[in-house]
């Protein structure tokens, strides 16, 4: 309270020399704190309901930003951006938004295949040079959807330190499969996404993002990551061990800024980041509508992702999802584009427990009928009920499972067994839709008391080709 008090008191007084004669990123932290208290907030019983959560599962800082018809429909906010100097989570704090970002680093990419500098088609060698010939050869398009079959690099990676283009290439020592082939989740492919847009640009990643992208859509704050640099607003990055709060790691300088998630957004920048992403300022119609497209594989079957986004449907409505996570720092974001709605979650420290569902309940606030809260469990056939469940234990065989999903997860090296982290008490039906390949359904899984929801996507014959 005697935070707020000062603060009204400074912008009532003198805010504007202060203003004038400070730094321009100075100046614009200014501006924006100044209005910071006069923001919409979520309803005092929710926000209420959400402290008692974030409590529970130990974040020391927490946002949660909702965008609305191009503007900030409601903040709500928890904890500590930096504990050592008591400093409150704002609606100006910045967090490193992981692989959120990948959307952004997506965005530049379609920029320059509309000016004609790239393609989706093209294989990325033809942009960036000394590659192998085995990475040279995967197309754009596949690294953007994360079906070329690209190792991801963070097995073992050190993230306090440099990782040159060099290192990346050691990390990388053969395929997990064709392009095309199936869909494993891959940073790799993002990073070298990023040695592509510098060199049909001209510029460095950073500088094209600010130049290109955040300067176009007019973010007040938002920018690329500089882990090693002091930046006004950033949220120190925390973890907690045993009960123990303690600093994460410190990212190398070049490493928190890599394109496969390497920007700072605040509250405040998401609203004008929507306008001009559904304006075409930041790129044009039918290249949105390729980001914004469930890519599919060779066997003609959806992979659910687009180019930076899961795709997916809710209430027949789409839905696009991400989330994303770095040392110290946790994302969740949903876009609904046929309400014009976007939420956002973000924390500095990792949460020990299933947060997600605040941003659902956040959504269906101020959008009743958006999400899936609320949705009655269905029935479907004894048939898939049985294969689901055979699925979920941890069947292979192959009239159950389509082998894209198999190749999936060994390039990912999950284990087919542990395709959830305990048995499930429930396994409810929810709906579903049509997609290439067959259709998506939703479940309610409920384990330990917990639900989740996960995507199963069903061939004509009644086999797994997808599950997220």
């Amino acid at each position: 309270m005697c935070d707020t008090g000062r603060r009204g008191f400074l912008f009532a007084t003198g805010a504007a020399a202060l203003v004038a004669g400070a730094p321009q990123p100075v100046q614009a932290a200014i501006r924006a704190a100044a209005g910071d208290n006069a923001l919409p907030r979520l309803p005092g019983e929710i926000q209420r309901r959400f402290d008692a959560a974030m409590a529970k599962a130990g974040v020391t800082g927490a946002a949660i930003t909702v965008v609305r018809d191009g503007e900030l429909a409601a903040f709500y906010s928890h904890g500590r951006a930096s504990i050592p100097f008591d400093a409150p989570i704002t609606p100006s704090t910045l967090f490193q938004i992981g692989s959120v970002g990948k959307h952004v680093t997506a965005l530049a990419i379609l920029q320059l295949v509309a000016a004609g500098k790239l393609g989706l088609h093209w294989p990325v060698g033809r942009a960036v040079a000394g590659l192998p010939d085995w990475i040279a050869a995967i197309p754009i398009r596949n690294l953007l959807s994360h079906t070329g079959g690209l190792p991801d690099y963070e097995a073992g990676f050190a993230w306090d330190r440099p990782f040159p283009l060099q290192s990346l290439l050691a990390a990388l020592k053969g395929p997990a499969f064709a392009p095309g082939e199936a869909w494993s989740y891959s940073n790799s492919g993002y990073v070298l996404l990023g040695y592509a847009i510098e060199a049909a640009s001209g510029l460095g990643y950073g500088a094209y993002v600010t130049e290109r992208l955040f300067k176009s859509a007019s973010v007040p704050l938002a920018r690329p990551d500089a882990a090693g640099e002091p930046i006004i607003g950033r949220a120190e990055p925390y973890e907690v061990v045993d009960g123990v709060v303690r600093h994460a790691t410190r990212m190398d300088n070049t490493v928190s800024a890599m394109p496969d998630g390497g920007v700072l957004f605040s509250a405040r920048d998401w609203a004008p980041w929507v306008k001009a992403l559904e304006s075409h300022r930041l790129a044009p119609a039918p290249m949105l509508a390729e980001m914004f497209k469930a890519q599919t594989l060779r066997d003609g079957s959806s992979c659910g992702y687009g180019f930076g986004w899961i795709i997916d449907q809710v209430r027949g409505k789409p839905v696009h999802l991400h989330s994303g996570s770095v040392p110290g720092f946790g994302t969740f974001i949903q876009y609904h584009p046929a309400a014009r709605l976007m939420a956002v979650a973000t924390f500095n420290s990792l949460p020990a427990g299933a947060l997600r569902p605040l941003l659902e309940e956040a959504v269906e606030t101020m959008a009743p009928g958006t999400t899936t809260i609320g949705l009655a469990a269905r029935s479907q056939s004894a048939r898939r009920d049985a294969r689901l469940q055979a699925f979920l234990a941890g069947a292979t065989a192959a009239d159950i499972v389509a082998p894209a999903v198999l190749i999936g997860e060994r390039a990912s090296g999950r284990d087919p067994s542990k395709r959830l982290s305990a048995k499930p008490e429930a396994v409810e039906f929810l709906e579903r839709f049509e997609t290439p390949g067959g259709d998506l359904s939703r479940y309610r899984i409920t384990i330990g008391g917990a639900a989740q929801t996960r995507q199963v996507g069903w061939t004509a014959d009644d086999r797994i080709f997808l599950y997220r």
